[in-house]
């Protein structure tokens, strides 16, 4: 069996299914409630969202290391649906994170530089009326989330990782790092994104940075969706 394991969740009719390219060493699975194929995936799950499929595809991202599919994979790796990928070479490459769960591989965030930006920089734009933003985040939730962290962190100082793309290795501190996780999502929004370093920080991970541009590079890009 192949131990590396690529996870993603396409709910809700935001993204098109996009192709996965075979990599040897790397299995897959690609959990959806659309009907058309999905070439390259190892495994397609067809499932009926229960509630918000938004919220229903961040319990696949956020409580991986619980999926039945994930039993046996000594790595995890998580994909947006967002992402177009030309190759994943690279994810036996970020395996090299060990073994124990103590490292995960991480892109740095291209815009924002901290945990602190991040808040800032959604809070203000929910207040300038961005359409996207503010249908999907509350204020107060987000409010809420970031006091929650402040007490115990300088979130001016925790770096900003992005959430879209990311390789943790099996073991208690990941299990822990992903069960609080999704209790944060669950408690305050579906927001996910900035609660991972501190995250990290509370759960003894470090993180590697994998240094590639999230949006474009030789391997993927993001394709923006609705």
């Amino acid at each position: 069996m192949a131990r590396v394991l690529l996870v993603s969740a396409n709910l809700g009719g935001l993204d098109p299914i996009f192709p996965l390219p075979a990599e040897p060493g790397v299995d897959s699975v690609y959990f959806t409630d659309q009907s058309g194929p999905a070439p390259g995936w190892g495994s397609v799950v067809r499932v009926t969202p229960r509630g918000n499929p938004r919220m229903e595809a961040k319990r696949y991202k956020c409580q991986i290391n619980r999926l039945n599919e994930a039993s046996g994979y000594d790595w995890l790796a998580w994909a947006d649906a967002s992402f177009r990928f030309r190759s994943i070479a690279f994810l036996p490459l970020l395996a090299g994170v060990g073994t124990d769960g103590l490292r995960a591989a991480l892109i740095p965030h291209p815009d924002r530089e901290t945990v602190a930006d991040e808040y800032t920089y959604i809070l203000r734009q929910i207040g300038r009326g961005n359409p996207y933003l503010s249908s999907r985040y509350p204020t107060m939730d987000l409010l809420r989330e970031r006091a929650y962290f402040s007490v115990r962190h300088d979130l001016s100082r925790l770096p900003l990782w992005s959430g879209g793309l990311w390789l943790f290795a099996r073991g208690p501190r990941s299990d822990e790092f992903f069960d609080r996780w999704w209790d944060t999502v669950s408690r305050f929004s579906v927001f996910d994104q900035a609660a991972i370093s501190p995250l990290l920080v509370e759960t003894g991970i470090e993180p590697l940075p994998y240094n590639v541009n999230l949006y474009r590079n030789w391997a993927f890009e993001r394709v923006h969706h609705a």
